[in-house]
């Protein structure tokens, strides 16, 4: 069975790692953060809120109890992934410890059907959740041309407005042209702040620091410009384009994107987030 959902491990004993691997080999889950220890506790919630992996199998077998901070830290993180905890132990006293702390499965040598259930199980869940937010999750549009000059960002704008005319609904034009940017100009933005705040920041990515970004365009529409052309740029990661999306679909009914001209690395990365382009 193939699982579509993103893991992340962190498992130091090798008998452990290596049954994982023989497991995964052809169930097909993306492995995008792998470790062998939690290692600094900070830069790890870092990688999570960043990677932001569905689920998280982790070894618990060296880790002292008492959990609850452990996996409740993990747990509040953005991403919010599930928890696997894999220990060497069938310890009835370790079970109940680890799964009282906020543990969402405990498996143990012989790895393989144990953890082919557990994913099955997750991945349902993750889908009946899915379906359950399909409702109230907004619907993101993205506009970008060949070339400029062709009209793409007047477009974008008219659209944002008129949807926030029409629709009884918060709208967010957003402007993820890093190279002209004028969805500010056009729109009269007052903020100082950009869309490339929210890239560079998306471990502080929250409805309150969101809000502090945006500005006031017309009733029921909000604005979140580019960054000045001669702005020193700070380092953001293309998953980083895709964790805004993400963030600001259950925040608008409509998100109006101005992604600007051509196929360049970050359009090709916000394409996968968007429902029209």
């Amino acid at each position: 069975m193939t699982y579509p959902i993103t893991l992340g491990l962190i498992i130091g004993a090798r008998e452990l790692h290596d049954e994982v691997q023989a497991c995964l080999k052809d169930a097909g889950p993306r492995v995008i953060l792998e470790q062998s220890e939690i290692g600094e506790w900070a830069a790890l919630l870092e990688k999570i809120e960043r990677l932001r992996p569905d689920v998280l199998l982790i070894d618990f077998t060296q880790l002292k109890a008492p959990y609850e901070a452990l996996i409740s830290q993990i747990k509040g993180t953005s991403a919010a992934p599930q928890v696997i905890a894999l220990h060497k132990s069938a310890d009835p006293e370790t079970i109940l410890s680890v799964i009282r702390a906020g543990a969402d499965e405990y498996l143990y040598p012989p790895l393989a059907a144990n953890l082919e259930r557990a994913l099955e199980r997750m991945v349902a869940g993750r889908n009946k959740l899915q379906q359950s937010s399909s409702n109230t999750s907004g619907r993101t549009c993205g506009f970008f041309s060949a070339k400029g000059g062709c009209g793409a960002t007047t477009i974008a704008c008219h659209i944002a407005v008129e949807i926030a005319r029409q629709a009884n609904q918060e709208v967010l034009l957003a402007d993820f042209d890093l190279d002209a940017g004028m969805v500010g100009f056009l729109m009269k933005s007052k903020s100082r702040y950009s869309i490339l705040d929210a890239m560079s920041n998306v471990h502080r990515l929250d409805t309150n620091y969101w809000r502090a970004l945006v500005s006031n365009g017309l009733p029921r529409l909000q604005v979140i410009r580019a960054p000045g052309a001669m702005v020193q740029r700070e380092e953001f990661k293309l998953e980083d384009v895709q964790t805004v999306l993400r963030f600001l679909r259950f925040q608008y009914g409509w998100t109006i994107v101005d992604l600007g001209r051509g196929l360049n690395p970050l359009v090709l990365s916000a394409l996968e987030e968007l429902d029209e382009a």
